[in-house]
């Protein structure tokens, strides 16, 4: 799985991309709820890494830069 953070503007929020290994876009979320859809997400996607090292690691991302996760 592959995650972007994006940044937003004053009439758009910022928002996360999550994409599958081919890259294709699975889901956009605010990053707002990433606490309350990361858990969802991860165990939808039978994902390796616990969701809150997902959580942790996504806060801590600068914007713009493709982060690939298990």
């Amino acid at each position: 799985m592959f995650f972007l953070k994006t940044k937003g503007t004053d009439k758009i929020i910022d928002f996360l991309e999550i994409r599958d290994n081919n890259f294709a876009l699975v889901q956009y979320i605010k990053l707002s709820t990433l606490d309350k859809k990361i858990p969802q997400i991860a165990e939808a996607f039978n994902m390796s890494t616990p969701p809150y090292k997902i959580i942790e690691t996504l806060k801590q991302a600068p914007f713009g830069q493709i982060i690939k996760l298990d």
